[in-house]
């Protein structure tokens, strides 16, 4: 019910507010007059200490009786104006003000100015129009900013406080909230959605145009990775990097998480398509294929894939969520609308992170390519890294021939099989070593300075590509004599993944110099590049790729008739590491006549051992893997031939697959009477094995070919 306004006394500092209901007002007649008795004013209440009488459903609650006020004689009245004419009066009325809605506060001014003790009660008694209920106490300010649930971010719990805090908005009432459609609720998904997938799917094409994959899969290698691992690994972290960079484009988790799966699938998905093929086709000693097997690394694919996509993705969302809190702060303050210093904090922070990233991240990269310590040691020998770097030590480039490309048809003729060297190819070698050999006599006269690089573009031995890649080193000293040397061939490992592993060319540049190995030619083959990526060395089952012929006839051809070499098996070794190991003993096995020392870092000597991917160049045929298998062919050897060999073979004996390997071939090789070396190596398969070993395993080399008179 309303609420009677007060009479005042104007003695008082403030209103002396009287009680509304039966028996509690006086008659309009009297008070109009100026008689009867006053009210006695009751004590002053702050505003705190005022009851509400507002209910919650608007209708005004009865309240408390006031204590009785103290018995004081009030001073007259002052004169007022003269009475309105008299005229039939009704009879007065108590009627109460409607309390001002909680949501409003009134001015200070407003509630201390009050109207004067005595008013007419027809100055207060004027009905008021009824009201409906007002918003509740926590909307009672109207600057307030609610943003409805419709068109919050969807990655998002809250509009962020930096954002609630810098702008603002008219509250939107109910129906204004649900004036939003399911329509366009499902459209903002949808758009973040198709936003997340175009970007997840922009990153991973990115990715394999510009050569991140590429590069990648070169360090994995050169870490001691084969093809097929580094090609899942590689998956892995594009397909990570995807689904982050959809995840902080469209905001929609799911869909980066999906787009980021696809593209680790579209990475490594004809490794795995290649593998099952080779699966399907194994029979006899490459054993048969496991259908319960194959579905349980499909999903276990799967599982792996998608399941990084979701962490990657997941871990995007916190970033995301400050990226925007970030770029809301930097558009106030660009905009001049935030004056507080603390507006600039966030924005400089950021600043500052990014420039402390620039800063540190490329030594971080520095560190991991070539080793904790690069930064603390000046001047010094370079350093060897994971990452290519063909740059000469002074800085410049490289010197190189020019590229000779040879027609298809090339060289069909092998080289020289007579122990013997004619007097035109490589005078002055003796085919029979003296008794008074020096194991070393290279050391009396080493040659200064360093070496240089000859790269060849010869036919390819597979379809599908024009020309394969040969790196030649010439060892110090070759361009200004006329000395024939020993060649080194290796294969399908690039010279850049030899410069990546152990920075070959300095190294060789370093050991030749001092004296520690004799000048030598090195000749580094590219034999990944055709349709069989694990090439195996091998003449492939249906005829697509010849690298077997390749490396036999047509590159040792084309040096002894291009170099200045000592063109006798004794002087032609083989070298490799892991795949190349194989490649190494596999060659020198089935053409002793071409070659007649091998080098094997953690090679296998099983043809297709080591996993699926090696197995598909032989096409599911055992008899071709035999054929091709060290540990099978060397006992199959004859008499004299055997003893013309020798290998130098570096592994780490207790290392599951490589060891056991290594043992197999050595006790075939002890068995059929041919000389070997084993070096016990500390470090397991990798290019850290191959740094370690280098010097002494080429040492060992040299030493057997003085032994036969390759330097007599």
């Amino acid at each position: 019910m309303p609420r009677a306004r007060q009479s005042q006394d104007p003695n008082r500092a403030g209103p002396a507010e009287t009680q509304s209901g039966t028996g509690m007002g006086e008659s309009a007649g009297s008070e109009s007059a100026g008689s009867g008795p006053e009210i006695a004013p009751s004590p002053r209440r702050s505003r705190k200490e005022r009851p509400e009488n507002v209910r919650a459903d608007g209708a005004t609650a009865a309240p408390a009786p006031a204590a009785p006020a103290p018995a004081v004689p009030a001073p007259a009245a002052p004169a007022l104006a003269a009475p309105a004419p008299a005229a039939p009066v009704a009879p007065a009325v108590s009627v109460t003000t409607p309390e001002p809605p909680v949501s409003v506060k009134q001015p200070h001014a407003a509630r201390s100015s009050r109207a004067p003790a005595t008013v007419p009660a027809s100055a207060v008694t004027t009905p008021l129009p009824a009201t409906e209920p007002r918003a509740p106490r926590k909307a009672k300010n109207a600057q307030t900013r609610v943003v409805p649930a419709e068109t919050r971010d969807p990655i998002l719990d809250a509009t962020p406080a930096a954002e609630r805090g810098m702008t603002s908005a008219i509250t939107p009432s109910a129906g204004e909230r649900h004036a939003v459609s399911a329509f366009r609720r499902a459209m903002l998904s949808h758009a973040g959605a198709i936003v997340a997938v175009a970007a997840a799917l922009l990153t991973g094409v990115a990715a394999l145009a510009l050569g991140p994959v590429g590069l990648s899969n070169s360090i994995l290698e050169g870490l001691g990775f084969d093809g097929g691992r580094a090609w899942l690994i590689t998956g892995l972290i594009v397909g990570g990097t995807s689904a982050v960079v959809g995840s902080l484009c469209g905001g929609v988790r799911w869909a980066a998480s999906i787009a980021g799966g696809v593209v680790c699938l579209a990475v490594f998905g004809s490794t795995f398509v290649s593998e099952t093929q080779d699966a399907m086709a194994a029979t006899g000693a490459l054993g048969t294929f496991d259908p319960l097997g194959w579905i349980e690394t499909l999903a276990a694919l799967l599982v792996v894939v998608f399941g990084v996509g979701w962490a990657s993705a997941t871990c995007a969302v916190p970033l995301r969520v400050q990226l925007r809190v970030t770029l809301i702060a930097l558009r106030e303050v660009i905009a001049a609308r935030s004056r507080d210093r603390h507006a600039w904090s966030r924005p400089v922070a950021v600043l500052l992170a990014l420039c402390l990233l620039a800063v540190t991240l490329p030594v971080a990269a520095n560190m991991f390519d070539r080793g904790g310590d690069v930064r603390m040691i000046k001047g010094g020998p370079p350093r060897q890294g994971l990452i290519p770097d063909d740059a000469a030590p002074g800085g410049g480039a490289i010197p190189s021939d020019p590229p000779v490309l040879l027609p298809t048809d090339g060289p069909s003729t092998v080289p020289s099989e007579s122990p013997h060297p004619s007097p035109t190819s490589s005078p002055g070698v003796s085919a029979a070593p003296s008794a008074t050999l020096n194991l070393e006599p290279w050391k009396a006269s080493p040659p200064a300075g360093e070496g240089r690089m000859s790269y060849l573009a010869l036919a390819s031995p597979w379809e599908g590509k024009s020309a394969s890649q040969i790196a030649i080193y010439l060892p110090p000293g070759y361009d200004a004599g006329k000395s024939r040397y020993p060649v080194v061939y290796e294969a399908p490992t690039t010279f850049s993944l030899w410069n990546t592993g152990i920075h070959v060319r300095t190294v060789l540049d370093q050991l030749i110099s001092t004296g520690v190995l004799p000048p030598s030619i090195y000749v580094f083959i590219d034999g990944g590049s055709g349709p069989y990526p694990d090439s195996e060395c091998i003449d492939s089952f249906d005829g697509k790729q010849l690298m077997d012929t390749f490396m036999s006839v047509t590159v040792p051809t084309y040096i002894d008739q291009n170099y200045r070499t000592i063109a006798r098996p004794a002087a032609r070794a083989t070298m490799g590491m892991s795949q190349g190991g194989y490649c190494a003993a596999m060659l020198t096995v089935r053409h002793p006549a071409v070659f007649g020392e091998a080098v094997s870092f953690s090679g296998y000597y099983t043809a297709g051992a080591p996993d699926a991917s090696s197995k598909i160049v032989f096409g599911g045929d055992g008899n071709l893997a035999w054929r091709y298998s060290p540990v099978a062919q060397a006992p199959l050897l004859k008499a004299s031939v055997k003893s013309t060999l020798y290998f130098a073979i570096v592994v780490q004996p207790k290392q599951a697959f490589y060891g056991t390997q290594a043992a197999s071939f050595t006790s075939v090789l002890r068995d059929a009477g041919i000389a070997y070396d084993l070096v016990d190596a500390a470090d397991p398969h990798g290019w850290p094995q191959v740094r370690a070993g280098f010097r002494q395993a080429l040492l060992l080399l040299a030493r057997h070919q003085a032994e036969v008179g390759v330097f007599a």
